[in-house]
């Protein structure tokens, strides 16, 4: 039996890894900014950013990294999911304040969010997945 080649469009794949990296970007800047603000609880939501949402994207993005490393050697197993699993990123991150570190950075983070959500349903739309 033939192994069915799916050739995810590269562009799907390029504006993924972009559009989650841009996210981890601001996630970064976000948590620099809220460290300025008074109050226990911006201390407090920014303590959750800090321990438990930023290790596990930055490790999502790290892997990320390595499937478009392999998408790019004719392996796409891993970027579809990759694109799967951040599919659920929203829900994954529905305990975390977005607007930890003010209204702008919340506008900023949900926008991208969006942007990493809708470019992981492409790559999956293009490898077949629902």
């Amino acid at each position: 039996m033939e192994e069915r080649r799916v050739q995810i469009p590269a562009q799907y794949v390029e504006r993924f890894y972009a559009a989650y990296a841009a996210f981890v970007v601001e996630v970064l800047k976000a948590i620099q900014d809220a460290a300025r603000l008074p109050g226990s609880k911006a201390i407090e939501e920014l303590s959750m950013w800090e321990r438990q949402a930023l290790p596990a994207i930055e490790k999502r993005l790290a892997q990320i990294q390595r499937a478009v490393s392999d998408y790019k050697n004719g392996d796409e197993f891993a970027i579809v999911q990759c694109a799967d699993d951040a599919s659920g990123l929203s829900k994954n991150l529905d305990p975390f304040s977005m607007d930890f570190a003010g209204p702008d950075h919340a506008s900023a983070l949900n926008s991208l969010l969006t942007q990493v959500v809708l470019k992981a349903y492409m790559v999956r739309q293009a490898a077949g997945l629902s």
